[in-house]
């Protein structure tokens, strides 16, 4: 086979990776821009239009600077996960086998499992799954925020001036392997956990193969957490549930409103933090100034690589910094998780 030819086939398969990438983001059920939550979206947008008579949504907000750097990025991690992935070296499965043979120090697997009923299980099984990701995923969102290095990329996420569903992928390579490693321990080890305890009966109640109290919040309003149309659930339930409205308050442009409401469905951890605040009657200016962004927000290869330059700075900076460059290095070290 000629270099040509060879050249042409990894092109090819390279293409086929952005295209079935990119597939995903509407067919994959774990995504939150699966297409039933698509069509949901609508009705509740057709809802909010016929009660206030607007929505707030236009059409250029699909398409301008901020939006075509979502869509680049998109395009781009594909292109870089083939160019730069290394083979997985931690799984979920693997996370979860390690747990059982640690818990089995303390007795034999399934030591419960005759004790409660296969539904006890799966319900508790589901919530707890739930709740662990919810917090796990506030917890590192909160870091985000807290540590001079990891904000220098999550800069990337709030630099968008106007916000689309897909905003939602509009993050840097490295903080998205940092949070697929979230998911990997967090579902590893509770699953093991449970494992060791309940043996076959641990059993996730699901909807289309995802945890159904995730994938029902996804579908009701998943999509409309980056958007410009303001939904609230009003005071009493949005202390206790991140509403859309909440989260693009979290998009503001202003200190106080960028550093409020952390969370992704659920409210309690930002209510601990200090962190929660209400939605209000007024629609954000989103975006970040630029004195305070380590990029050209309307640039994808600027949202690629001056968050690296910038942490890096920070890195030098600051010697504490270094154990914040190990992680990043370690979690380069563990891409393509499972």
């Amino acid at each position: 086979m000629t270099q040509t030819e060879q050249l042409g086939q990894r092109l090819l398969a390279l293409g086929t990776e952005v295209y079935e990438h990119v597939q995903g983001l509407l067919l994959d059920p774990s995504a939150r821009t699966f297409w039933l939550g698509g069509l949901v979206t609508v009705a509740i947008v057709c809802g909010l239009l016929w009660g206030r008579g607007t929505t707030g949504l236009r059409a250029r907000q699909f398409w301008n600077a901020s939006a075509r750097v979502d869509y680049g990025l998109i395009l781009a991690k594909p292109v870089l996960a083939a160019v730069f992935g290394l083979p997985a070296l931690l799984t979920t499965l693997g996370v979860a086998m390690a747990t059982i043979r640690a818990l089995q120090l303390l007795g034999p697997t399934g030591m419960l499992s005759s004790a409660v009923s296969p539904w006890v299980v799966s319900v508790v099984y589901t919530v707890v799954l739930f709740v662990a990701w919810d917090f796990s995923r506030f917890a590192l969102h909160w870091a985000m925020h807290r540590s001079a290095v990891l904000w220098q990329f999550h800069q990337v996420h709030h630099s968008a001036t106007s916000l689309t569903p897909l905003t939602l992928y509009r993050v840097h390579p490295l903080e998205s392997l940092l949070y697929r490693l979230r998911g990997v321990l967090v579902t590893g080890v509770l699953t093991g956990a449970f494992s060791f305890l309940f043996g076959p009966r641990t059993i996730e109640l699901q909807l289309w193969g995802v945890n159904a109290l995730g994938f029902a919040f996804s579908v009701v309003s998943g999509n409309l957490r980056h958007s410009h149309v303001r939904w609230s659930f009003g005071p009493l339930v949005e202390r206790w549930l991140i509403s859309p409205a909440q989260h693009q308050l979290h998009h503001g442009r202003a200190a106080a409103d960028c550093g409020s409401n952390l969370g992704t469905w659920l409210a309690i951890w930002d209510r601990i933090a200090g962190s929660h605040r209400l939605a209000e009657d007024r629609d954000p200016r989103f975006g970040l100034p630029s004195e305070h962004c380590n990029h050209r927000a309307d640039s994808v290869l600027s949202a690629l690589f001056d968050p690296i330059l910038a942490s890096g700075a920070r890195i030098l900076s600051r010697p504490r910094a270094l154990g914040s460059a190990a992680l990043l290095l370690a979690i380069t070290f563990t891409a393509n998780f499972r």
